[in-house]
């Protein structure tokens, strides 16, 4: 009986927990949220005085929050009364008998009433302490251990509160003190960075080449100039390819990024046409080559989608290369700049050439004016690793070299001579973030059985996430993204730039590759191809709706596959966003014909994706042509409750563990179970404990994930038991709201390691 009241507390305190962390979703002003805690938690225990105490690095003092109520002393040094001691010693303090404390002090008028229960809490943030949290009672209501553990959890989700106020009142660059300054741009690739500013100007910014626009001028001089310019960009690029190819530093899909511009430079067109225009303009090549080149990037930026707007960055610098190849008189391959160490990136825009060409280790960081997130410089800086920001108006003129700069590429912050204080913060952020991961790496290591017997598969989107799949001995892709790949060109890509990526994860994986045909449409779409605009792209031409609507482009791909198909076995063809069993009839009569062309004794299985929910009311029928399944719950989960997922508006009913998605997803399990066909789940509620723990329990046996969370779902699946996933199943099914589902999950990973609750 004693342990049911026990279980019957802990989930009533637990809904304080939950209580608070919705008040503090629904609101922003800090101030407002820390009154609101305080009143929650009072009202909730009915606590006779709550104070709250925050440090204040002014006055080195401990002063009470305008959020506490009553009169009392107004501030402590560390080590003075009760709550400078718990602040200097960062330890609870608790007594039955206060007064008899050694270090008491009475700092409540109490108007003849005895508090005598005492509770200090300190709000600490890693090792340091930001204030304290003290609980007054009188002495007949004496403070549970129930109630200790839940103000400790309050108190830290309060520290996490006052590292934001602390963050965003040192980024706001009207309050920055001195010379440290923030500003606040589009994160281009996550990751945290500190470092010296080390400006590029060359190749990015027209002030720095000289422009004689003089009209007496040689003609053909000029254009004997301007074509030893193209010799010399095409030479140096040649170089470049060479040199990272030896240097194994990209990928081959990375490469063709330049083997593109080379091609670019070597259209005779492109050269004639600046050349008529030194002809009939009389004016310096430098001059003509701008012009010509300016006319055709403003095109290109003037036009809706985005990535045709980031090529004409490509563009600019294909220009640039030359005009500087014609002024200058260093030797072909020695145009590269030489970078110090620890070096942060600034420029008004950065090339893929000029980024692959620096010395990768001493790049720490980018800051650019311009480059999209679905530019070239993006696309490299994350298969680089390099944190980078973009988006920052002027900032190669508001940043001077050699200057401390900190770039936060998860929040797209860039701060100019950050402060000591800031500095620290930084760096616990990113001890906690490599504690954790070398904590779950070692409790995989030796790896501890897998007892369900669950498949762990990997997500990849660009070739550079191979190598985590290596790191963390994961033998199959379950997901290959084949729209980044095409992406990357500024055309269609041969068979054979298609044949040489699908054969390197053919041998990469010998577990096997699921490559899912070109998911393009909606806000995904391809920088050479016309995309019609449309009132509601989410629901219209995309995925295999687009495939089908253009089968020359369905064909080179299946042509490509097929073809590394024939030398590697092991390779799945995934259909994108399937709604009809007509839609799989089509695209496998393709197949068949490619077949056929290329005398093939078999055929890659072919899967059918799951995004849509009208797929539920036909999987008898779909398994007849489909040979696999996999789910993608990230558009499942769109299309089921109707929310944009990239909605500000209602994003917040976007949810994975809404009821109706978790009890549609055993639904469909059981009707998918009874096919006798593979199934995988591949969307982002499979990379997360509780979405793993919930798809697990539904019935889910195979998972494709992003590489670097292996061990964490991997360390789960080795605690998992048959009656620990039927008492979780009943559960999640019976509860009403995400809010609950959601708690009981982490409950439930908190019951089988505490440490789960440092990453959801």
């Amino acid at each position: 009986m004693k342990k049911h009241v026990s279980s019957e507390l802990k989930n009533k305190s637990l809904d304080l927990v939950f209580r608070i962390n919705e008040y503090i979703n629904q609101n922003q002003d800090i101030k407002i949220i820390l009154n609101g805690i305080i009143k929650i938690i009072k009202d909730f225990y009915l606590f006779d005085v709550l104070i709250l105490y925050l440090w204040d690095s002014g006055t080195k003092k401990l002063i009470p929050d305008n959020s506490s109520e009553g009169d009392y002393q107004k501030e402590f040094n560390p080590g003075e009364g009760l709550a400078g001691t718990v602040f200097h010693n960062k330890e609870i303090i608790t007594s039955q008998n206060v007064v008899s404390h050694i270090k008491y002090k009475e700092v409540i008028n109490a108007s003849g009433k005895e508090y005598l229960n005492y509770l200090g809490i300190p709000i600490l943030l890693q090792s340091n302490c930001m204030g304290v949290m003290e609980i007054w009672n009188g002495k007949e209501k004496p403070i549970s251990e129930t109630q200790i553990e839940i103000v400790r959890i309050v108190c830290s989700r309060i520290s996490g509160l006052l590292e934001v106020r602390e963050i965003l009142d040192k980024f706001d660059p009207s309050k920055s003190e001195g010379e440290s300054a923030s500003h606040y741009g589009f994160p281009l690739s996550k990751g945290i960075a500190m470092g010296n500013s080390f400006i590029i100007p060359e190749m990015m910014q027209n002030e720095y080449i000289e422009m004689d626009v003089s009209t007496d001028i040689d003609v053909e001089g000029e254009k004997e100039r301007l074509a030893k310019g193209f010799s010399r960009a095409i030479q140096e690029m040649e170089i470049l390819i060479k040199n990272i190819k030896n240097k194994k530093r990209l990928s081959e899909s990375d490469i063709n990024i330049f083997k593109v511009h080379l091609l670019i430079l070597q259209d005779e067109t492109f050269l004639d046409d600046v050349k008529q225009m030194i002809d009939s303009k009389k004016l310096k090549a430098e001059v003509c080559l701008s012009e010509y080149i300016e006319n055709k990037a403003q095109k290109l930026k003037q036009m809706d989608d985005s990535y045709f707007r980031d090529r004409a960055y490509d563009f600019l610098d294909i220009g640039h290369r030359i005009i500087l190849m014609m002024q200058s008189q260093d030797p072909i391959g020695n145009l590269f700049l030489s970078l110090p160490d620890n070096s942060i990136i600034i420029a008004e825009y950065i090339s893929p050439a000029i980024l692959v060409s620096l010395e990768k280790s001493k790049i720490k960081g980018i800051v650019i004016e311009k480059g999209g997130r679905s530019s070239h410089t993006a696309i490299l800086a994350q298969a680089l690793n390099i944190p980078a920001v973009s988006e920052l108006e002027g900032i190669n003129h508001l940043i001077p070299p050699d200057t401390s700069v900190l770039v936060d590429g998860n929040h797209g912050i860039v701060i100019v001579n950050p402060e000591e204080k800031t500095i620290i913060n930084y760096q616990n952020d990113i001890k906690k973030e490599e504690y954790i991961r070398t904590v779950f790496e070692h409790k995989i290591r030796g790896q501890i059985r897998n007892r369900q017997k669950i498949n762990i598969a990997a997500n990849i989107s660009f070739m550079h996430d191979i190598k985590w799949t290596r790191k963390y001995g994961i033998p199959s892709v379950g997901l290959f993204r084949s729209e980044f790949f095409f992406m990357r060109f500024n055309s269609w890509p041969s068979v054979k730039d298609q044949m040489a990526v699908y054969k390197e994860l053919a041998e990469s994986f010998p577990g096997g590759v699921t490559i899912r045909l070109l998911d393009v449409g909606a806000d995904k779409k391809l920088p050479y191809i016309q995309h019609k605009r449309e009132e509601n792209p989410l629901l219209g031409l995309r995925s295999v709706r687009f495939l089908l609507k253009n089968p020359d482009l369905l064909y080179s791909q299946l042509f490509a596959l097929m073809s590394v198909f024939s030398m590697h076995s092991n390779i799945r063809i995934l259909l994108p966003m399937v709604t009809t069993c007509e839609e799989m009839e089509l695209v496998k009569s393709k197949i068949q014909k490619i077949r056929g062309e290329l005398k093939l004794k078999s055929t890659p299985d072919l899967g059918a994706m799951i995004e849509v929910p009208s797929i539920l009311y036909q999987i008898k029928d779909m398994a007849k042509v489909a040979d696999f399944f996999s789910i993608g719950t990230n558009d499942l989960v769109q299309y089921l409750l109707a929310v944009d997922r990239e909605s500000i508006t209602v994003g917040d009913l976007y949810s994975g563990f809404q009821p109706p998605v978790v009890n549609m997803l055993y639904r469909l399990n059981r009707e998918l179970v009874k096919t006798g066909k593979n199934v995988n789940v591949c969307g982002e509620l499979s990379g997360n404990p509780s979405g793993a723990l919930c798809l697990i329990a539904l019935g889910y046996s195979s998972l494709s994930i992003y590489p670097a969370r292996a061990p964490i779902i991997k360390y789960l699946c080795s605690l998992l038991d048959k009656t620990l996933l039927t008492r979780v199943q009943e559960k999640i099914l019976k509860l009403k709201d995400k809010a609950s589902i959601q708690r009981f999950l982490m409950e439930t990973l908190i019951d089988l390691d505490p440490i789960f609750a440092e990453i959801e």
